[in-house]
């Protein structure tokens, strides 16, 4: 029987990055469990991931900018198919996937893109400037191309599957539905968790009766953060509740000085720890010592924070963005509030703060339902789409 071999391509990786591309050196290794044989191919590498099956071998490319990057991937792809890897997975970067794409149609085989986020209508949308002008020529124009000229385009969850094929433009019949996967094994409380938290609190100063609030996500125009945050804390004030709860920030972008100005004038800055940029191999150490998940978002795709949360055994407040609502549970699914609504986000944190059996309740929930998201559950799903 003739062995499946895939090429996976990653735009960057880096062992201090708080992006999610560390979730996919586990994935590989669960695809190479199910006896496939992969080549991992890092455009720009900071730090080189190691693994421990024989059927994974990584190449980081020398050049790390402009065309001469572009000419060694191309050299780097014939190089694979010659030796049968004739499938090629992308992930995300649009740069890779054309030259892909031109390799796989003059050489044979097929080319996989990877995307999830609903940014397109946002970015159309801004006023003429030389930012926008740099945006069609560096990005729109690319992204298109790719998901035109690639064999198939990939996304998850099925609400981007419509998102793409009603506003990317993408012919529905070449969408591949795909899930993210989550290590659940990475996130899952600890029976010391208690301590952790204890632990934390002393540490930043914080009493140790209060209910952690946690927040992970990049600050960006596009999320709309500042629609519901802090003002969600001037509710919880206004309810005689602020003093019950500390907010642990994890992230960065251009909307965080907004934010922390808000804070520190309302008054609210006692309640709010930002920890700024946090390497994603580490974060489950800040999910383990919170209590609730918020979700402040108005455009999101498919958050893998959200996931993450579900897999730390967190309940969960958020908006009905993009795909989100899809990757719950019934109970937790139904406490979802409108994106246009923050006050209706802040009502549902005051009930989750007041309510500790919801609470309980959520986090069984959550656990449970965020199983069908497993790395190995994906893997199975990975081989059927990409070798079917």
């Amino acid at each position: 029987m003739q062995s499946k071999k895939l090429t996976y391509i990653l735009n960057n990786y880096s062992a201090k990055d708080a992006s999610h591309f560390n979730h996919v050196p586990a994935l590989l290794e669960a695809l190479a469990m199910r006896g496939l044989e992969i080549t991992l191919v890092i455009e720009k590498a900071d730090f080189i991931p190691t693994f421990s099956s024989v059927n994974i071998s990584v190449i980081p490319l020398k050049h790390r900018h402009g065309l001469s990057r572009l000419l060694e991937l191309f050299r780097v792809i014939i190089h694979l198919i010659h030796r049968g890897f004739m499938r090629t997975y992308v992930r995300t970067a649009a740069p890779p996937a054309l030259i892909a794409a031109l390799t796989h149609r003059i050489f044979g085989g097929k080319v996989f893109l990877w995307q999830s986020g609903t940014t397109i209508e946002y970015d159309a949308a801004q006023p003429m400037s030389l930012k926008k002008l740099k945006w069609y020529l560096v990005s729109h124009i690319p992204n298109t191309l790719a998901r035109r000229f690639v064999h198939y385009f990939v996304t998850g969850p099925a609400y981007m599957v419509d998102y793409y094929s009603r506003v990317g433009g993408v012919k529905r019949g070449k969408i591949r539905l795909l899930y993210n996967d989550i290590d659940i094994d990475r996130f899952v409380p600890k029976p010391d968790r208690s301590v952790q938290k204890a632990a934390f609190l002393k540490a930043h100063g914080l009493k140790p009766d209060i209910l952690v609030l946690l927040l992970v996500h990049r600050l960006s125009p596009v999320r709309r953060t500042r629609l519901y945050f802090p003002f969600c804390l001037t509710h919880l004030r206004n309810m005689g509740l602020l003093n019950r709860v500390a907010v642990v920030i994890v992230g960065i972008g251009p909307e965080l000085p907004f934010i922390q100005a808000q804070v520190q004038s309302q008054g609210l800055a006692e309640r709010c720890l930002f920890l700024g940029s946090v390497p994603n191999r580490e974060i489950q150490r800040v999910y383990a010592v919170a209590d609730i998940f918020l979700h402040p978002t108005y455009n999101e795709g498919f958050p893998r924070v959200v996931l993450e949360a579900m897999a730390a055994g967190l309940p969960i407040v958020s908006t009905d963005a993009g795909g989100t609502r899809e990757l719950m549970g019934d109970i937790q699914s139904s406490l979802i509030v409108s994106r246009g609504d923050p006050l209706a986000f802040a009502v549902c944190l005051e009930k989750m703060i007041k309510d500790s059996l919801l609470r309980e309740l959520l986090a069984k929930e959550n656990q449970k339902h965020v199983e069908r998201f497993s790395t190995m559950k994906i893997a199975a799903m990975y081989e059927e789409v990409l070798f079917a």
